[in-house]
């Protein structure tokens, strides 16, 4: 059968219309001679050629119908419509282009390259103001179906294979987000920022409802097998595993962390641990270090302070308690609340002793702090009062067995007399 080379593309890819005659050249396979023939009203192929046995109504009258595979750039076409088909390593020339001849604006063409590993050529379709693909949705299988023999889709990849089932690439100084999930008001952007390597998750400062669900099973970071809803493996202790902090300028910071041996921390900027609101412990509390409270603390049971002689060495009796106890005062005062605000101090009269007098006499009761604040144990001043009431009780107990000789001695004088 013959092979038939259209003379003028701009002839088939415009759509002119035809004269009741249309001039084409013929190439008969097999290095035959050329010939001229002339088809009647638009059509050209075997059918066509007895226009004489064909009735006028089935003949186009203002397209080219063309019977048999057409070949552009090529004289062996092997589909309806062929564009230089041979392997020959043309580049983009072979294709349709629209507007502009260049085909790296607008059109569907041919890649540059041998088609040979590892660069075959490739397809490319490019339309430099925007291209619609559109695959429907009032049929069951309407959609886009991308790869459906398992390949990679690159977006932004180039002419370089995509190494992934979805790969989106951007260049280094380009927006970081690259994935937007949503509507043109409320949305989430995905991507990677290539100024410090972080993933981000974001949503637009106008949706209300902006979050982040993970609905079923469990999420790790730090590891591949999260055992909870939430599993964070720091892989070192003292290790912060979460971290929260405000954008207000001199904002405090807040840090969650392993704690070794095998505890866990909570901490601020100061390295000190805050909790703001109700807290509740259901089991035992162990804190190695102060407890500062600005308000009450209240208990059910009693406060215990280990005392097992086993624990200690060097014991003595506390000497003279009564008259180093004169040296105290028991005062009532006021806090400076407005001095000293960040220690909440409460309101109202106060009863205590003077921390600076108490520590002359028991250095062991008072703590100064890093400021050089001092603390007292009321606590353990009890142990002083202890001593000073025995010893007070050994001065009455002697003073009761004096007056019970001077009663005597009383008694032997009215005897006399």
């Amino acid at each position: 059968m013959k092979r038939i080379a259209l003379v003028s593309l701009l002839a088939l890819c415009c759509g002119l219309a035809f004269a009741d005659e249309i001039k084409l050249t013929t190439i008969v396979p097999g290095g035959g001679t050329q010939a001229v023939m002339r088809a009647e009203k638009g059509a050209v192929g075997s059918t066509y050629s007895k226009t004489a046995t064909i009735p006028d109504s089935s003949v186009p009258t203002s397209s080219l119908v063309v019977e048999g595979p057409v070949g552009i750039g090529t004289q062996s076409p092997q589909a309806k419509l062929s564009f230089n088909d041979v392997n020959d390593g043309s580049n983009g020339a072979d294709g349709i282009t629209w507007y502009n001849p260049a085909p790296t604006y607008y059109g569907i063409y041919r890649g540059a390259g041998a088609w040979s590993a590892p660069n075959y050529q490739q397809l490319n379709l490019t339309w430099a103001t925007g291209i619609v693909i559109n695959g429907g949705t009032a049929y069951g299988r309407s959609g886009i179906v991308l790869q459906p023999n398992g390949g990679n889709v690159g977006i932004g990849t180039g002419t370089t294979g995509p190494a992934h089932k979805l790969q989106v690439a951007v260049g280094t100084t380009e927006d970081h987000y690259q994935l937007r999930l949503g509507t043109l008001d409320n949305y989430y952007d995905i991507g990677r920022n290539y100024s410090n390597g972080l993933l981000y998750f974001t949503g637009n400062q106008g949706d209300p409802y902006k979050g982040f669900v993970f609905n079923g099973g469990n999420v790790g970071i730090g590891t591949t097998n999260p055992i909870v809803k939430l599993h964070i493996e720091t892989g070192n202790a003292q290790t912060n595993a979460i971290y929260a902090h405000t954008n207000n300028v001199g904002a405090a910071a807040a840090y969650i962390r392993n704690d070794a041996p095998g505890g866990i921390g909570i901490y601020d900027q100061s390295a000190q641990s805050r909790f703001f609101g109700n807290v509740q412990i259901d089991g035992n509390l162990h804190v190695n270090g102060d407890i500062a409270a600005g308000g009450h603390i209240y208990y059910h049971n009693s406060i215990i302070v280990e005392s097992d002689l086993r624990f200690k060495e060097n014991i003595a009796l506390l000497p003279d308690p009564i008259s180093k106890l004169e040296n105290l005062r028991g005062v009532s005062f006021d806090w400076k609340r407005a001095d000293f605000k960040e220690k909440n101090f409460p309101e109202g009269r106060q009863i205590g002793v003077i921390a600076q007098e108490l520590e002359k006499e028991y250095p062991e009761l008072v703590s100064t702090d890093d400021k050089g604040y001092k603390s007292v144990d009321y606590g353990r001043l009890t142990a002083v009062l202890l001593e000073a009431i025995k010893e007070q009780q050994r001065e009455i107990r002697h003073q009761g067995e004096e007056i019970e000789e001077l009663k005597k001695d009383i008694v032997v004088l009215k005897n006399r007399s």
